[in-house]
């Protein structure tokens, strides 16, 4: 794949993917197992290495893929893609917004997208649960997160007890 390829790819899923960063993973996978650039395993595989640094998900899921295909000129070209539309998007929209914040069509439509969203993250949440490979830890440390985050709304303590948890006893 060339350089010109990635950019293009990232750059193209990146501009329609509105919600973020886990509806371009959902287009992604489907756009690299389609193409037959990745199988399903291999990608979801990626996304947990990319879960697991810091940063935005599809800027991060980008950078591995692109050092993947073109090492670390890969990385940068895939994670300048990806950052572009939303950096230019972001620009625009502000001035748009400021607009015409009172408009009922235009608060209709980000309610649409809203639910769209919601679609999309699903699709993503069902689809690495059902390739994960469970077993009695993930299985309690799931059902602990899932009720401890319904019972208290703070997430901090979560994710950093999520993770010493992890780390412990799941990598290996």
């Amino acid at each position: 794949m060339s350089l010109a390829k990635l950019f293009t790819i990232f750059l193209m899923l990146s501009s329609g993917s509105i919600g973020g960063g886990y509806a371009l993973v959902s287009m992604l996978e489907n756009y690299l197992t389609k193409n037959k650039l990745m199988n399903e395993k291999e990608f979801y595989n990626t996304l947990s290495k990319a879960q697991s640094i810091p940063g935005p998900v599809a800027f991060t899921i980008a950078l591995l893929i692109g050092k993947k295909y073109k090492g670390s000129l890969g990385a940068i070209v895939s994670g300048t893609a990806v950052i572009l539309p939303p950096f230019v998007s972001i620009l625009l929209l502000f001035y748009i917004l400021d607009v015409f914040k009172n408009n009922p069509y235009l608060v209709k439509f980000l309610k649409g997208v809203y639910g769209a969203l919601l679609g999309l993250i699903g699709g993503v949440l069902y689809k690495m649960i059902k390739n994960q490979k469970w077993n009695i830890y993930k299985l309690g440390l799931f059902v602990l997160a899932f009720f401890g985050i319904l019972l208290y709304h703070d997430l901090l303590f979560f994710v950093f007890g999520g993770t010493i948890l992890i780390n412990y006893f799941l990598i290996k």
